[in-house]
């Protein structure tokens, strides 16, 4: 019998070869639950490669963020904790979730929350493979990527309204003679506007994201950090209220001849940056605090206890990425089910005519098929027009921002909503310009179901798009006015007109190869 002995480097040697091969499969995993949700993180590439948008810090905010990772590489990806079936269950069950939540997004198109969504399975992935420790030492840098994710917009109000107040209360402070409307300060010789420009978005991003970076590399414990976050925020905010009342009241003593007055995003940065000197001068004297070591160390585990957690990191590692990716695969599979026919809407009613050129169209882009009936009520002459999105994705779709009834030839009145017999309710406008006016109704056909709520109407997707019908559209009734108040044509679309308009509308399917 011979014995063979390895020495304590040898040992170290294949221990290092085989948590070599875990990482592997790990990053392997990683990079495929990335691969699968790619199409949601490429818009981070389209928002943060626009240098002139409030979100072109991104990549900046990427590296550093990379790097936070690896400088503190040895407390969040390491091979040394267990984890209770409990605490994986938990974590499995909130990227579920998450995942869940992506695809109801994907399925309304709302960005903004598919790209939180992966962001904060990235997080919980982390959680689930490395652990507890591991996922309270990743959540800052991870965190710090919410500060470049287009979901800020809406603090943009807030911060024009309290930027108008502290300059309204600093203008009069200094005996000037203003007026506040709205965002606009009339001053003696002119106007000035805080746009969304001026609200201090942008300073609010960067000077967020330095202070979180900053309490990260500098400080330990949360409590500490969240006071310097909290102070950063602050100044930021402050920042950009010097930069206004400082260029208001420029353009006051001037009378709005300064250049400033019109160039003044250098100005915006010299002032946040001296602010930001203040920022770190009292963050200095916060007290770092004593760091602490969560970490194990893996050469005192048994040979059993490491080769039974080394088994599980595979275990988890699947697990998460599984779990992340079966919506992703079942979305994947909807749209090839939607798109193996074409969809649209029709307009089946025995009287009407399918017209080419019609006198007016709702000021829609991005629909697949556009179509327009014209039919006779009382020798008036009703135009059905149907603008049908058969395959939305981000920018083409129904309900979208810039989609509006109206463009710049015509000013819209809204009238009281009409209400027809199977529970629908339909929008009726006015259009008018110079030499006439339109008296418009309308409302949503989502596959099968209507409505004239466009936040129901995106939801309705949802179960359009499981019945395999992912067809959406626009339909207007519209009839020209004779009378100056279109009140005569208001009972000419009446509700049994528009509850025939509405029981006349079908889904038509038009496979691929047939003419």
């Amino acid at each position: 019998m011979f014995l063979f002995y390895k020495t304590k480097s040898e040992m170290l040697k294949i221990k290092k070869d085989g948590n070599f091969f875990v990482y592997s499969t790990i990053v392997t995993l990683f990079s495929l639950f990335l691969l699968i949700y790619f199409p949601t993180l490429s818009v981070l590439h389209i928002n943060w490669s626009k240098f002139d948008e409030n979100y072109a810090h991104g990549y900046m905010v990427l590296l550093v963020t990379i790097y936070l990772l690896f400088i503190s590489r040895k407390k969040i990806f390491m091979l040394s904790q267990s984890s209770s079936t409990q605490y994986l269950s938990t974590n499995l069950a909130l990227i579920l979730f998450c995942s869940i939540l992506w695809f109801l997004a994907f399925s309304i198109q709302v960005q903004v929350i598919q790209i939180f969504t992966v962001i904060l399975m990235i997080w919980l992935w982390i959680a689930v493979v490395f652990g507890r420790i591991s996922s309270i030492h990743a959540l800052i840098p991870i965190g710090l990527l919410f500060m470049a994710l287009p979901l800020w917009e809406g603090i943009v109000p807030y911060l024009q309204a309290m930027t108008v107040f502290i300059t309204e209360a600093g203008l009069s402070l200094f005996g000037r003679t203003i007026f506040i409307d709205g965002n606009f300060i009339h001053l003696a010789s002119g106007v000035l506007e805080v746009s969304e420009d001026c609200s201090g978005f942008k300073y609010f991003l960067v000077g967020t994201s330095l202070a979180i970076i900053y309490s990260e590399m500098n400080l330990v414990g949360i409590q500490r950090k969240i006071v310097v976050v909290l102070l950063g925020v602050i100044i930021s905010i402050i920042a950009n209220w010097i930069r206004v009342f400082s260029l208001a009241l420029i353009a006051d003593i001037s009378k709005m001849q300064s250049s400033l007055v019109y160039d003044h995003d250098n100005f915006g940065w010299v002032v946040f940056m001296l602010c930001f000197i203040m920022f770190f001068i009292i963050a200095n004297t916060i007290k770092p605090g004593l760091k602490s070591d969560g970490e194990l160390n893996q050469t005192q585990l048994s040979k059993s206890a490491t080769v039974r957690l080394v088994d599980n990191y595979y275990f988890r590692a699947f697990s998460a990425t599984l779990v992340a990716s079966m919506l992703p695969v079942i979305s994947w599979s909807l749209a090839e089910v939607a798109g193996a026919d074409l969809l649209s809407h029709q307009f089946q009613f025995e009287t009407a005519k399918k017209i080419n050129k019609p006198y007016w169209l709702p000021n829609y882009t991005g629909f697949d098929e556009s179509n327009t009936w014209r039919f006779i009520v009382n020798a008036r002459e009703v135009d059905i027009t149907i603008l049908s999105y058969k395959a939305q994705k981000q920018g083409k779709e129904l309900i979208y921002y810039s989609n509006t009834l109206n463009d710049s030839k015509y000013a819209l009145t809204n009238m009281d909503d009409l209400e027809v017999s199977n529970g629908l309710s339909i929008n009726r406008s006015i259009l008018s310009n110079r030499s006439s006016k339109i008296l418009v109704g309308w409302y949503y056909k989502i596959g099968d179901f209507e409505s004239n709520d466009s936040r129901v109407a995106k939801l309705l997707q949802i179960p359009s798009i499981w019945q395999g019908v992912s067809v959406a559209s626009l339909v207007t009734i519209s009839t020209e006015c004779i009378s100056d108040d279109c009140r005569a044509e208001s009972q000419l679309l009446s509700r049994k007109i528009i509850e025939g308009v509405v029981d006349s509308i079908v889904v038509s399917k038009r496979i691929e190869n047939e003419s």
